[in-house]
């Protein structure tokens, strides 16, 4: 399973996604963070192999896939 934070706006629509890194934090790996807005929901989720940010070849269908994860922000 993949570990992701899925971004959404104040209406529930998607507007990005972090793919958290395969290592544990504090392995001497690179880290990085996102900072979101206020008024926006982040919401993290376990997807499967196939939502591999790095192996997605359609930016727009991707994007549109990751709906399915997300309970509508209210």
């Amino acid at each position: 399973m993949i570990t992701m934070t899925i971004a959404t706006d104040r209406l529930g629509n998607v507007i990005g996604a972090i793919q958290h890194p395969a290592h544990p934090k504090g392995d001497g790996g690179p880290q990085c963070g996102v900072d979101f807005a206020p008024d926006h929901v982040l919401h993290t989720v376990e997807v499967g192999p196939e939502m591999d940010m790095a192996k997605a070849k359609d930016s727009l269908a991707f994007h549109e896939s990751l709906k399915r994860y997300v309970t509508k922000a209210r």
